[in-house]
């Protein structure tokens, strides 16, 4: 112990000292608690809460969710990392710095399927395991993956099992189309390819611009081209999709069917499908290579476009936009018949989506942080029936992949999409970012002169010889079971 002695003189500055001593002591004590706190950094692309949404209030739900988890465990802070808006690409540029520089958050959102491709960068950890484990915030549940809608996910898992996302939720997309122009020409919604651009060509003969395609990222064209891939491959598919989960061709099997030419790029019903791209974008408005799928949205709510294909978060946006002084209407890509093309067969346009919305990932940066068992109990938390269906009721953005969560009546048009199924050949699980943006380019010079169909199909030729063999190389594939 210390004594002080003090004098008149100096009692007073004593006092004042002493005052911000213990105030400094007490922020020390505060800020050190806040410090010991377990924090978990997510970003979500399509549940951030607390940040304006075009004609609605901000979504609530999650951050709601985290402050109850916080509540159960007092040493965890959850956070939402709210970035700019970004396409596709975009993001997932962004995601590959953070994870090469180690500054990625904890949890992020990300496709299953792409992030399959950085398994070697060990950046982010297989889920599966732990959805073999019970969920202890669900009373008698002694298996997580239960829980769950299995057999979108199960699409969603690599050629070996691994699961590198957690699916919350299910996504699909819809053409939406002004009803009130459709009327006035006396058109109906198309039933064949055929008629789908019957409609377009009679529109354009009018003055109207028939449908706003984006193209300066990938996300519309690769929605069209997995579809006509899907279909005009459907023939081959027996002898295809033989190694992985039914449904899904996965990189493997990718690369086995390059190499025993069931599936090339100079094959005539793959040149088939930008044929049929091609005389397609006849009916697009100027600048499509310039276009972003909200800029197109923004241009059909104010009428300057007829027809515009856009995702299911689209649709309480379209439905409820202010702004908008004309009737709605959807439908989905419509069948192609031998009308359009010589290689069409039964075979259903597939949709486009399924456990595709959002994904979350846990990173190497959890790992590195040991914090990799809390983020798996956040999410297991988060996948509650009751969490997950007030995430989805309240954005009214997808459809839920939890058993027993309800889903929204804005999301109904897209339920009978689910029973063609997922479209079993996605070019971004056989493609690597890099190569993903290669292809891009090839098209985008394609539909403006730089490159013709010869052109374009020699270069994706390239491109898919240069998959095939690198996933071969980086995978160390058996090929005796080939």
């Amino acid at each position: 112990m210390i004594a002080l002695r003090l004098n008149s003189g100096t009692k007073g500055k004593l006092h004042c000292g002493l005052l911000v001593v213990l105030v400094c002591l007490l922020v020390a004590v505060v800020a050190g608690t806040a410090l010991g706190a377990q924090e978990i950094r997510i970003v979500t692309r399509n549940y951030v809460p607390n940040v304006p949404q075009p004609g609605r209030e901000p979504l609530k739900a999650m951050a709601e969710i985290a402050a109850a988890y916080e509540a159960l465990h007092p040493d965890v802070k959850i956070t939402y990392v709210e970035l700019p808006e970004m396409n596709e690409q975009e993001y997932l540029a962004w995601l590959v710095s953070q994870a090469a520089g180690g500054t990625i958050p904890h949890i992020v959102w990300g496709h299953a399927t792409e992030l399959e491709q950085y398994r070697h960068d060990e950046w982010f950890v297989d889920l599966m395991p732990y959805l073999e484990e019970p969920n202890p915030y669900v009373e008698g549940n002694e298996r997580w993956y239960d829980l769950f809608y299995q057999k979108p996910v199960e699409l969603r898992r690599s050629y070996d099992g691994a699961l590198w996302s957690l699916p919350i939720d299910l996504v699909a997309t819809i053409i939406f189309y002004n009803q009130d122009v459709f009327d006035e020409y006396g058109l109906t919604v198309p039933a064949t390819w055929a008629e789908f651009i019957d409609i377009q060509q009679k529109l354009q003969a009018a003055g109207e611009t028939p449908f706003l395609f984006e193209l300066k990222d990938w996300v519309n064209f690769s929605w069209i081209f997995r579809v006509l891939l899907s279909h005009f491959y459907a023939p081959l598919l027996e002898e295809i999709d033989v190694l992985g989960t039914p449904g899904q061709v996965t990189a493997e099997e990718f690369a086995r069917a390059y190499q025993k030419g069931l599936l090339r790029a100079d094959q005539p019903q793959h040149r088939e499908i930008y044929r049929i791209i091609k005389d397609w974008s006849k009916y697009w408005a100027p600048g499509a290579v310039s276009s972003t799928m909200q800029l197109n949205r923004e241009k059909f709510l104010r009428g300057q476009g007829v027809m515009y294909w856009g995702p299911s978060p689209d649709m309480p946006v379209v439905m409820q936009a202010e702004n908008r002084e004309f009737r709605v209407g959807t439908f989905y890509v419509p069948q192609v018949t031998v009308e359009t093309s010589s290689y069409a067969n039964d075979s259903p346009m597939h949709m486009v989506g399924g456990a595709s919305g959002e994904q979350l990932a846990i990173t190497e940066t959890a790992v590195r942080e040991g914090k990799v068992d809390l983020c798996v109990d956040f999410l297991r938390f988060l996948t509650v029936p009751e969490n997950n269906g007030r995430v989805i009721s309240e954005a009214q953005k997808m459809l839920p992949v939890i058993q027993g969560a309800p889903t929204p009546s804005i999301m109904e048009p897209f339920t009978p999409q689910f029973e063609a199924g997922v479209s079993p050949l996605i070019v971004e699980r056989f493609l690597s970012t890099q190569q993903m943006g290669m292809w891009l380019r090839y098209v985008q010079m394609f539909f403006t002169g730089g490159l013709d169909l010869d052109g374009l199909t020699r270069e994706t030729e390239k491109l898919y010889k240069e998959a095939a063999e690198t996933l071969i190389e980086l995978n160390k594939y058996d090929q005796s079971r080939w």
